[in-house]
């Protein structure tokens, strides 16, 4: 008989061992196995136990078949399957998720198995993959397999020429076995994306992100590729936020950048390098990240920081243990029990596990905390273990802390230091009242023989109480008369617990004491003595004494009867004396004020000069109603100019000026000079640019620049330097007529027009400007700039032009190529938008430390060609995202889609850091609420907003007392301005040829002459010098 199995199947794997369970019932019965056409079935792999049954050794699948065990009168049926293991997952190796249409994919998968495994194919499926179609486009390469011991790698490759948007999908790469179902697959999905579409990719081998490492390991490292357009920005931050720089190489971190490939390399591993390390890639549109984790494995590091040294007995204490380690160790308490005089019980007694809690997890590591109870002096400990994989090691470490219990009452403590040679201990009370009255003592016990000694000290405690006065004073506010010579004395006797404090005054004023004085201070300052007196020490005396409960104070009046008497005489004629200088002085001022004169000299510099006119340093005289002399600067046209239209040029811009009005950001007129016009002379006063041009600043400060942009693009304001004083920075003088030659607008550019300077001698208060919006200048002249100076002079700059525009001010046409609109250059069209790209093109100078624009574009032709095609200059180094979409804004191809410059002032406004609390007091000035501005906005905003205050209020007066010319002007935009083009020939499709351009128009240079920048000067140039008048 046969032990009863039922009919089943048993199933199991390739090359494995499985047993047919045949068992009799007594072990003399003879049992066989049959195969399905009842023939005994006795291969040499087949062992038979009577207990066991028939055992199968490394079965193949020749094995699989149907078997019967048979015994006399039984017989029971099984069925053997073999079955393979699970196969191991292919690999899609390409990192790629987007391709753009038209061009090739190219996709590889490989799969590696060992040799149990039996492996049919590697093959694709595609979505453009049709069953029983073929496609030209479609290529498989299919690798001779590779044997490495007993490894075997397949490798496939798909590749699609000519692709389309069909051709998006998921894309699968397969590993089929032998038996009916087993497979397994890997997936990818792909876009199929247009050329001018922005994508990123961002991939790594997901089975490397996380890596374990023992600590001191000399290197670990991660991989990651990238594919996208434009190409992006990619950075690594450490566990703590930090970004990893490239300057950072051969320390800590190195850091590995090729084409569509980065590699973070991290070195000699600590327990704090551990933690979640990212990498971020990032376009203008797209962002990507990537995370991975890094495990140090390190012993524990034990922190047991005592609460304090005595602790009150039956109290409940929380002892806080920190742990550091990698994997987490397990932390168990132990307490040593000792007396006072540190004699301690052999070995710790552990405390029970639940009556220590983990709480929260700490960076590497985890807080134990245990609640203790001031029972008995002794030592505790924390002990930390852990196992390291690595070393297979248990390793532990500990930290202790000495509990020292006392009977203390409260508001009582004791601190406890040890030096080389002595122990000391600290009685402090927090709380002192007078119970607390009485004599304590210290004692110590000598460690060798037990010998105690002893210290005391008695203690008293008082209650406060307010000073008062004390019998004997002669401080009450009479009048003590006396007569020089004579000896003075003043009492002020007081008492109060703690005893006050007393401080003379005479006047209101210290009494102040030398050694060699006649005024001295006895009775601990009670009693002030004054030897001999004098006709200087009279005058009103007070003391003031005081302790920590309260003060008080009395006075008296010291006078002496033998000075002597100033007559009534004689303040008559002091009196007649100050009339009379006041009466000199008004008719001084009156003379002056109705004096219309105005003498300026020239004993300055050149500031400039041109093709055409040079603009000379001055001093003037009576052009401001305050101060005697005010620095100007002056603009003539050259003497030697034969040609009228300069003259004329220039003429027709003082014209303008005269009728402009007045702003705090643009170069102000002072005056004119027009006495000799007839024979050519003509001179234009407008304000001294003190700090010259901008220009020049940045190229000085490249070196020193403060760069607040951040990874990210954006402007990070704590990255600070010393704290500065201010100047103001003026937009460029943008006054210009449609003839205009003298090159004074914007448009002229940076380096010759954007001056830095102070609030010149003709600026209202002649104070500093606004806090937020100037520039930081250290005594000595500029020290250093930063991205938050570049906005905020961006912001006064648009103000200036944003003004310009509001009074219909035609931009000038005479300016360098580079700085010109498309339509400007194309059509010979100026306005107001082509005022907004110059604009742009100002900021790319700024925000690049002055870098001439187009680098490496020096022909006109070239030029537009680009610009019409779409090219754009890259956003500068130190210009934040923000900054950059500003410039691409002004640069539209279509001029009214352009912003205009009142939304460039609230753009670049809204950048700056005081713009809010600008705009709050703007309103109130504009709604006339000044009485009521709110203190909280900052005296820095206001006093900005005072100073531009002062030019409106001039701008109103004017245009109250004369008609507004340029009121009658038509606003120069550019629908206005399409029909007044001039210059350049037509071409065939009706636009204007553009002119033939040196290098020197598509490049203006600075118009300061300085060694070495190639600009002629008046002495070196052999051209006249314009005579220069004295007087106007």
């Amino acid at each position: 008989m046969l032990a009863y199995e039922p009919a089943t199947n048993i199933f199991t794997t390739a090359d494995s061992d499985v047993v047919i369970p045949c068992k009799p019932t007594e072990p003399r019965i003879n049992v066989t196995l049959e195969d399905v056409t009842g023939r005994e079935y006795k291969p040499p792999q087949v062992d038979y136990d009577p207990k066991v049954g028939f055992t199968f050794k490394h079965v193949t699948m020749d094995d699989e078949a149907g078997y019967y065990c048979k015994a006399p009168d039984t017989k029971q049926s099984f069925k053997l399957k073999i079955t393979e293991p699970n196969l191991p997952s292919p690999e899609i190796t390409s990192f790629i998720d987007d391709v753009i249409v038209g061009t090739t994919l190219d996709i590889t998968c490989t799969a590696s198995f060992e040799k149990e495994f039996d492996v049919r194919k590697l093959y694709w499926d595609w979505p453009a993959n049709k069953p029983g179609k073929t496609d030209s486009r479609v290529k498989h390469i299919q690798a001779e397999p590779e044997k490495e011991g007993d490894e075997t790698r397949l490798t496939t490759q798909l590749i699609i020429e000519n692709v389309t948007y069909a051709d998006s999908g998921d894309y699968a790469c397969t590993l089929l076995g032998v038996l009916e179902g087993s497979l397994s697959r890997d997936n990818r999905t792909i876009n199929v994306i247009s050329a001018n579409e922005s994508y990123l990719d961002l991939i790594t081998n997901s089975a490397h992100q996380t890596i374990t490492k023992l600590e001191d390991y000399q290197e670990v490292h991660w991989v990651a590729e990238w594919n996208g357009s434009p190409e992006p920005t990619l950075t690594w931050f450490t566990p703590h936020g930090t970004a990893i720089n490239k300057t950072e190489d051969g320390k800590k971190y190195k850091l590995d950048v090729d084409k569509g490939k980065i590699t973070l390399y991290i070195r000699q591993l600590k327990l704090e390098d551990s933690g979640n390390y990212t990498l971020k890639a990032f376009t203008d549109r797209n962002e990507r990240v990537l995370n991975f984790t890094l495990h140090v494995e390190s012993r524990p590091q034990v922190s047991l920081v005592p609460l304090m040294t005595y602790y009150s007995v039956d109290e409940v204490y929380e002892m806080v243990c920190s742990v550091r380690g990698y994997p987490v160790p397990k932390v168990t308490w132990s307490f040593q029990k000792c007396d006072n005089v540190r004699r301690c019980d052999v070995g710790f007694t552990d405390i029970p596990g639940d009556q220590a809690t983990l709480s929260e997890n700490i960076t590497n590591g985890i807080l134990s905390k245990y609640k203790w109870t001031a029972s008995t002096t002794g030592i505790l400990r924390c002990r930390a273990c852990n196992t390291i994989s690595y070393l297979n090691k248990y390793k532990c470490n500990e930290s202790t802390t000495e509990v020292l219990v006392t009977e203390c009452p409260p508001g009582i403590e004791f601190t406890q230091e040890e030096t080389k040679y002595s122990y000391q201990v600290k009685l402090r009370m927090s709380k002192v009242t007078s119970t607390l009255s009485g004599t304590y003592r210290c004692e110590a016990s000598r460690m060798n023989t037990g010998e105690l000694e002893s210290k005391s000290c008695t203690m008293s405690v008082q209650i406060l109480a307010a000073p008062s006065f004390k019998p004997g004073n002669n401080m009450n506010g009479s009048t003590i008369k006396s007569t020089t010579g004579k000896a003075v004395e003043l009492k002020c006797f007081v008492q109060g617990t703690p005893k006050p404090k007393i401080i003379w005054y005479k006047n209101d004023k210290p009494v102040h004491i030398n050694e060699d004085s006649r005024i001295q201070l006895l009775k601990e300052g009670q009693e002030l003595y004054i030897k001999y007196g004098a006709i200087e020490d009279e005058g009103k005396y007070m003391c003031v004494a005081t302790n920590r409960v309260s003060e008080i104070k009395a006075s008296v009046v010291v006078e002496f009867m033998d000075k002597s008497v100033v007559t009534h005489d004689f303040f008559m004629v002091l009196g007649l004396l100050i009339l009379l200088l006041i009466f000199c002085a008004f008719f001084i001022y009156k003379i002056r004020k109705t004096s219309k004169t105005v003498t300026f000299k020239f004993p300055g510099k050149q500031l400039g000069s041109g093709a055409f006119g040079v603009v000379m340093e001055a001093k003037a005289d009576g052009i401001l109603e305050r101060g005697e002399f005010t620095t100007v600067a002056v603009k003539m046209v050259k003497k030697n100019d034969i040609d009228r239209t300069f003259q004329k040029a220039l003429m027709s811009e003082l014209k303008i000026m005269s009728h402009l009005g007045k702003h705090l950001n643009i170069v102000n007129l002072l005056g004119a000079c027009t006495d000799n016009i007839k024979n050519g002379e003509l001179c234009v006063i407008v304000e001294y640019c003190k700090y010259g041009n901008l220009h020049n600043l940045l190229l000085k400060h490249r070196d020193v620049f403060i760069n607040q942009v951040d990874a990210l693009g954006n402007v990070d304001p704590t990255i600070k330097t010393c704290k500065p004083r201010y100047v103001n920075v003026s937009a460029p003088y943008p006054i210009s007529s449609p003839v205009n030659t003298t090159g004074t607008g914007l448009n002229s550019f940076m380096s010759t027009r954007t001056t830095v300077t102070t609030l010149s001698d003709s600026t209202p208060d002649n104070g500093l400007g606004a806090d937020g919006y100037l520039l930081p200048v250290e005594s000595s002249g500029l020290d250093s700039i930063s991205t938050e100076d570049l906005i905020n002079w961006a912001f006064q700059v648009a103000r200036g032009m944003e003004y310009l525009a509001q009074r219909k001010v035609t931009p000038i046409e005479r300016l360098p190529v580079k700085w010109m609109a498309i339509e400007s250059i194309r059509d010979r069209v100026f306005s107001t938008q082509s005022d907004v790209w110059s604009y742009g093109v100002t900021l790319w100078e700024m925000f690049s430390l002055a870098k001439t624009p187009y680098p490496g574009i020096e022909n006109i032709v070239e030029l537009l060609s680009k610009l019409e095609s779409g090219y754009r200059m890259e956003k500068p180094v130190y210009a934040a995202n923000s900054i950059y979409l500003i410039m691409l804004d002004c640069w539209h191809e279509k001029p009214l889609l352009r912003p205009s410059f009142t939304e460039l002032v609230e753009k670049v406004g809204s950048l700056t850091n005081h713009y809010q609390k600008y705009k709050a007091l703007k309103s109130d000035f504009e709604r006339g609420n000044v009485e009521n501005l709110n203190p909280e906005m900052g005296v820095s905003e206001q006093h900005y907003l005072n100073l531009n205050e002062v030019y409106q209020r001039l701008n109103d007066e004017a245009l109250r007392q004369g008609h507004d010319y340029l009121s009658m002007l038509s606003s120069p935009d550019i629908q206005n301005m399409m029909a007044v083009s001039t210059g350049g020939e037509e071409r065939d499709d009706g636009y204007l040829k553009p002119k033939d351009i040196s290098v020197e128009d598509m490049e203006l240079h600075p118009m300061i002459s300085q060694p070495g920048n190639g600009l002629p000067t008046p002495e070196k140039n052999g051209n006249e010098q314009p005579r220069l008048p004295e007087t106007t």
